[in-house]
């Protein structure tokens, strides 16, 4: 942390946005290659048997944690509000948000 955590949470922001793109094109491709099937069906043939097994669980399981973390939102949204609130204020542009507090 000798940089503080806005230089991680950019990398992270432009990280998420670039690697994104990238996945979707490959993605993209690598399905009008094979004639349109979906990404399971692919990995079905390429892969095998068990890496298609693998590909149905991680998806399953990370379409599980989306519905987690959605639900938690839900439920807890001060949580959220005070978490988003506290990296403002440790980040130093709470006055942008707060201008009469400041």
């Amino acid at each position: 942390m000798a940089f503080g955590f806005m230089p991680t949470l950019f990398w992270v922001f432009l990280g998420t946005i670039f690697f994104g793109a990238v996945h979707d094109y490959t993605t993209l491709f690598v399905s009008m290659r094979e004639k349109g099937r979906p990404v399971a069906q692919i990995a079905a043939t390429t892969i095998g048997r068990s890496g298609y097994l693998l590909f149905i669980l991680f998806t399953l399981f990370m379409i599980k944690g989306s519905a987690l973390c959605g639900a938690l939102i839900l439920l807890l949204p001060t949580t959220l509000y005070s978490f988003i609130m506290r990296l403002f204020e440790q980040s130093g542009i709470s006055f942008l948000y707060f201008p009469s507090v400041m």
